[in-house]
């Protein structure tokens, strides 16, 4: 099996194992892993802190919704 086969194939693994658990960040964690130690020219980090920094804004968005939610219920219990 040639070397880049192997690669991939140590990424794919990676990728699912963490994605069948639910994961996603733990593969991209995983995927970032691998390829940081073969690859080092690749700016996957760069990717991966993107991906982190759209899935953290998607809760906080998430959250303040939720918070308006609660905070209008409330408002309209004690009026």
């Amino acid at each position: 099996m040639g070397k880049s086969v192997r690669i991939a194939a140590e990424v794919l693994l990676a990728c699912g194992n963490a994605l069948a658990l639910g994961q996603v960040y733990s593969a991209m964690g995983a995927a970032h892993h691998v390829f940081a130690g073969r690859w080092r020219g690749f700016r996957f980090r760069r990717f991966f802190a993107e991906a982190r920094d759209q899935q953290e804004d998607g809760q906080k968005q998430q959250d303040e919704g939720d918070y308006a939610i609660h905070s209008d219920r409330l408002h309209r219990n004690h009026s």
